[in-house]
């Protein structure tokens, strides 16, 4: 029989998978964007970029669940 989580737990779950889904999502976006990967500067400028349009994104989603 399948254990009931209790919705703090469901709350850390549910963050877990946010932020693994957002991890791969700046990556991937990251790599679509950058024309020249061998420029490791611009590829990580456009990193920090995504990430922080997605922890924007989380923060808003936290607030509205």
């Amino acid at each position: 029989m399948k254990k009931k989580l209790s919705i703090q737990e469901l709350r850390d779950k549910y963050q877990k998978l946010l932020a693994n889904s957002c991890i791969i999502a700046v990556v991937k976006r990251t790599e679509d964007n950058t024309d020249s990967p061998t420029n490791e500067e611009e590829y990580l400028a456009k990193a920090k970029k995504n990430i922080s349009i997605l922890k924007t994104r989380i923060k808003l989603i936290q607030l509205a669940s």
